[in-house]
């Protein structure tokens, strides 16, 4: 358990640094952008920056995706923190 539980948490964290860079090199990303007369931007801090569809389409995966992982590796610490309380509440032999 404690492996899948350490697996959690750095798919969490990966994903997340690598959304992180992608926003920043692209200019922000799709959930915060829109599209407007066929053109797509993606939108940082109010700054929008016009990309293409495909660029667009996968920022808003990419960001939907760190929705999922994001609880996931919450749960990936929930499991060690409760692995190491059980082991922590053992008598000594």
């Amino acid at each position: 358990m404690k492996y899948l539980a350490y697996t959690l948490v750095a798919i969490g964290i990966l994903n997340f640094i690598s959304f992180c860079i992608v926003a920043g090199v692209i200019g922000g990303d799709a959930v915060n952008g829109k599209t407007e007369g066929g053109r797509y931007y993606v939108s940082e801090h109010g700054h929008d920056t016009e990309v293409s569809r495909s660029v667009f389409e996968y920022s808003r995966f990419h960001a939907h995706s760190v929705w999922v992982t994001h609880p996931l590796a919450m749960v990936g610490i929930l499991i060690l923190y409760m692995e190491h309380e059980k082991r922590k509440s053992r008598p000594a032999a």
